[in-house]
């Protein structure tokens, strides 16, 4: 797996390479201790690694501003688990993002979840055993070192 993230992006160093692993493989549920971080998900380890999870809107952000430039969607295999991606532009590692996700318009979050971003300037976020319905993502916080975060963020629905 690891040549394949390689071969997406070859300036990677092997703890870029081991974090884009952890940070895309996915949780099956099980203690740590059983499953270590996952399930290797190599096509997501490979988009990571390019740079392609999601694609960037807005290539240029005022100095020193970082941005959430996409929220994305994806289903485990078995279409269990739902991960919810947040983009933040400029990629910046380490960058505390929290968000909050809503089913079907409630009121109230069916999810709420911090994390921090991986070396793509991605969050990935894994919403357990997610029911059927319609899905909405609110960033409520973004706290990267060196940057402030413009407050906004891109509209977004997802069924499932």
């Amino acid at each position: 797996m690891a040549a394949l993230v390689l071969a997406a992006n070859s300036d990677l160093s092997n703890a870029e390479v081991r974090s884009i692993l952890q940070q895309t493989a996915e949780n099956l549920g099980l203690k740590q201790e059983h499953q270590g971080y996952g399930l290797v998900m190599a096509d997501l380890a490979v988009q990571a690694a390019s740079g392609s999870i999601p694609t960037d809107p807005d290539p240029d952000p005022e100095p020193d501003t970082i941005t959430v430039s996409s929220i994305s969607y994806l289903l485990s295999r078995n279409a269990k688990h739902m991960y919810v991606s947040v983009q933040v532009n400029p990629a910046v590692a380490s960058a505390s993002v929290s968000i909050e996700v809503y089913l079907n318009g409630g009121s109230s979050p069916y999810y709420t979840g911090t994390i921090t971003t991986d070396t793509a300037g991605v969050a990935k976020f894994t919403v357990v055993n997610a029911p059927s319905g319609t899905y909405s993502t609110v960033v409520t916080d973004v706290t990267p070192a060196g940057y402030t975060w413009d407050g906004d963020f891109p509209e977004n629905t997802f069924g499932k």
